[in-house]
């Protein structure tokens, strides 16, 4: 009996020696993979691995798609792009507690090949190029000429901010719609449409709607054919040029309008491009 004790005992030893072992080996990998800068990588921790590998997936595309744009490269993420990634990515999984931790990575030079971003691209995004002396002036007269288009592109989006109150972003309160002195969001709720509106465009919306999905702040977003709620969801306007418009809150007709904080309905947005999303409880 003794003996058989004994055996046990040192099986035990045995795999929780084993355990650390496999342990210590995915850290260390991890951390030289933290410190390879030709390495895309996330993490996620979950109360399960599947739970745990979805969510450091999302962040990843996150990541991919921040990459893209530093490399002068739109694309949208569809599935089909999604899984051709998911081919080339790695994983590591080990315990934190009783919560499963997943780390997961992409080499750029798959991320590149995917995409066709050649080599000079990535060197010409990720380093500091001094001006030839004879580059000083060009520079600042294309910095004047730039500075004179912005100017002239605020005084058009004035122009049609009065004459539609629906296309620029601050414009006036549209005739017959009322002032919203408080939509009753939590403060929580409020930060994360403020952040939503200061997109640029549709790409980095997407990119913060998969973060904050990751961050339990959304629970589900996408495209208007996919709402099977259209009253209870939140809805991301876009303009004809890409920026974000408003955010439009819940409502069966009338909304409030979060970038100017008056009240509107939907149908005032028929033909814009919209995204949907749902707070998470």
């Amino acid at each position: 009996m003794i003996r058989k004790l004994f055996i046990c005992f040192l099986a035990c030893v045995v795999w929780v020696t084993s355990f650390a072992q496999e342990e210590s080996v995915s850290k260390q990998q991890i951390n030289q993979i933290k410190r390879d800068p030709s390495f895309l990588y996330s993490e996620a921790t979950d109360e399960t691995a599947e739970k745990a590998l979805d969510a450091a997936r999302t962040m990843l595309m996150v990541q991919v798609q921040e990459y893209l744009e530093s490399n002068q490269k739109t694309a949208m993420l569809n599935d089909a792009i999604k899984q051709s990634i998911y081919t080339k990515t790695g994983s590591l999984e080990m315990m934190r507690g009783t919560q499963h931790r997943v780390f997961v990575y992409v080499q750029k030079s798959d991320v590149n090949a995917l995409f066709g971003i050649q080599q000079q691209q990535v060197l010409a995004a990720t380093s500091p190029i001094s001006p030839r002396s004879g580059q000083v002036e060009e520079m600042k007269e294309k910095k004047q000429k730039a500075q004179s288009l912005m100017e002239v592109a605020e005084r058009k989006e004035q122009t049609d901010a009065d004459a539609d109150p629906y296309i620029a972003r601050g414009s006036t309160h549209p005739a017959g719609h009322k002032a919203v002195t408080d939509p009753g969001l939590p403060t929580w709720q409020m930060e994360t449409i403020e952040k939503l509106l200061d997109c640029r465009d549709v790409n980095e919306v997407r990119a913060n709607l998969n973060r904050m999905k990751v961050e339990y702040k959304i629970e589900k977003f996408g495209i208007p054919d996919k709402c099977s709620s259209p009253d209870s969801a939140f809805w991301l306007i876009f303009s004809q040029d890409g920026s974000v418009n408003t955010v439009l809150g819940p409502g069966s007709k009338e909304r409030v309008s979060f970038r100017d904080m008056t009240t509107t309905e939907l149908d005032n947005y028929k033909g814009m491009n919209a995204i949907w999303f749902n707070f998470a409880n």
